[in-house]
């Protein structure tokens, strides 16, 4: 997985900063200042495919003659614990749209 990077300055967020920051919509880099927008589209897919992952291994697992639930509930909790603390860096930091607002300010002082 890459490391999340701010989409200005290419600072680094450390896992604490990222598991806070990756809630919001929007956020502030504490390096430069400026405003991005938090895409989570990587998210789902992430989840989609951990979910399959720990069905296969479960499934393997149960084919094993010697297989009981204790190890085999053991095995799934350590891995919906692993995408669970993987999950924060599946969001990436996107340049923030300007508002409408400014959009429209600039179109009229570049017309006029």
């Amino acid at each position: 997985m890459k490391s999340v990077v701010c989409p200005f300055c290419e600072a680094r967020f450390l896992y604490p900063d990222l598991k806070k920051r990756s809630r919001s919509r929007t956020g502030v880099c504490p390096h430069c200042g400026k405003t991005y927008r938090v895409s989570r589209k990587y998210t789902a897919v992430f989840l989609i495919f951990g979910v399959a992952v720990l069905m296969a291994m479960d499934w393997g697992l149960l084919s094993l003659s010697g297989m009981n639930l204790i190890f085999l509930m053991a095995a799934t909790i350590l891995g919906v614990t692993a995408v669970y603390l993987l999950l924060p860096f599946t969001v990436r930091f996107r340049k923030a749209e300007p508002d409408s607002g400014s959009k429209k300010r600039a179109r009229k002082k570049a017309v006029g």
